[in-house]
């Protein structure tokens, strides 16, 4: 049994806000993967609830900022992380790749564009707005962020292996589209170089829009694209959007399926001396009818929504508030899951597990009755979970829940 905490109400509002006038519906059916779309909200402040310029400067004076999480870009090229990186002490070791704070604002006064990486993990409005959008894509998020001072064009036209959405926090930037660009291969990284289709980009763009601040962009993998300031300085979010492809789903099902043939007495044969024989085409033809046979497409799925679990940050706001009210939890505590907790709730023959936040917590079988009624649960007194339980195994599951970070006292 698999059982999704997501998609929430609050989730589906988010994402209907960030594409208004355009429904989701619309944005998915028209759009999603297949065009670029720009949303004007006419609003400078529409954004200021997830992100703001004095938000991105005091993080930039923050001293924890490490390389490769800030990056320089100049003139269409990548400044060395040596030229605003250094060695501090902290406490009593030596930490190398720290943020300059002070080198970063003199390579901005010269021009260059400043790129920082993972923001959903400094900021908790971006976490929140992630978490609702990962809920509504389905997929992996996360927020970077360029701050480019007026008339610059520092990173060259490029195209990237991943949807994204545009958010312009601040200032002004022009946005040109074309595309998309038939991809050759699978990479992670964007592909930036000024060895871009010279076909391409002399043609008309598909998109040449100035975006403002409160203005949103969406633009679907694989399309070239170029921003560049003319008279003002930008601030602008990038949610790159992490989706899983068949190709990862059909590779990942075909090797869960060969990990369980690999003791099989027939895949561990020789090769014949003369591999070209009939007899050898037709075993070959025998081990992929086999290999076809031990594919489970919703294993398959499964390892998919896995992955993404695993690779949420786990975000646990006041869990070390909720340890230190632990020692008094008792049968009259109220309890919660947290807000938005994706996870995942399977059983197999011997156990079930639950799967959350990169964490997997495996019980007995006769819990899961009071686990369902937990997850089901809005509010709920530790006393008065069902399924059966007596009081020292209900409070025995709060509070193993509740170290975990699963749930969260009530106030």
């Amino acid at each position: 049994m698999i059982s999704n905490a997501w998609p929430t109400l609050a989730a589906q509002r988010r994402l209907a806000e960030l594409l208004s006038p355009v429904s989701p519906e619309t944005f998915f059916n028209d759009y999603w993967e297949k065009r670029p779309l720009v949303l004007s909200h006419q609003d400078p402040d529409f954004l200021g609830r997830f992100f703001t310029v004095r938000m991105f400067t005091e993080l930039l004076e923050q001293r924890h900022l490490r390389f490769p999480g800030v990056r320089i870009f100049l003139n269409r090229q990548e400044t060395p992380s040596k030229e605003f990186t250094a060695t501090t002490i902290i406490g009593m070791e030596q930490v190398s790749g720290v943020v300059d704070s002070f080198a970063i604002w003199e390579h901005y006064h010269r021009g260059a564009t400043i790129h920082v990486i993972g923001l959903e993990r400094m900021s908790g409005s971006l976490r929140r707005l992630t978490d609702d959008l990962e809920s509504e894509f389905g997929f992996p998020l996360h927020a970077t962020a360029f701050l480019t001072p007026q008339s610059a064009d520092n990173v060259p036209a490029h195209e990237d292996p991943s949807d994204f959405l545009i958010l312009q926090i601040g200032g002004e930037k022009r946005w040109r589209v074309w595309g998309p660009v038939q991809r050759t291969g699978a990479s992670s990284e964007s592909r930036i170089s000024d060895d871009r289709p010279s076909q391409l980009t002399s043609e008309e763009p598909l998109l040449d829009v100035n975006l403002s601040a409160g203005d949103v962009l969406y633009v679907p993998t694989g399309f070239y694209h170029q921003a560049i300031t003319s008279g003002r300085y930008s601030l602008h979010l990038t949610l790159v959007i992490n989706p899983y492809r068949w190709f990862d789903v059909v590779g990942g099902s075909v090797r869960d399926a060969l990990a369980q043939l690999r003791a099989h007495p027939r895949f561990q044969q020789a090769l014949p001396s003369d591999p070209q024989s009939p007899q050898a085409r037709q075993q070959f033809l025998d081990l992929m009818s086999d290999l076809r046979r031990a594919i489970l497409p919703d294993q398959g799925l499964r390892i998919m929504d896995r992955h993404l679990l695993a690779g949420k940050y786990p975000a646990r706001p006041g869990q070390i508030l909720d340890l230190t009210r632990l020692p008094g939890l008792s049968l009259g505590s109220k309890v919660k899951v947290r807000v938005q907790f994706a996870y995942q709730l399977v059983e197999d023959q011997e156990n079930l597990s639950l799967m959350f936040h990169n964490k997997q917590l495996i019980f007995p079988l006769f819990v899961k009755p009071s686990l369902e009624y937990i997850l089901r649960a809005t509010i709920l007194e530790v006393g008065a979970i069902e399924g059966g339980l007596g009081d020292d195994e209900k409070l025995a599951l709060a509070r193993r829940l509740l170290m975990e970070g699963f749930l969260t006292f009530v106030e």
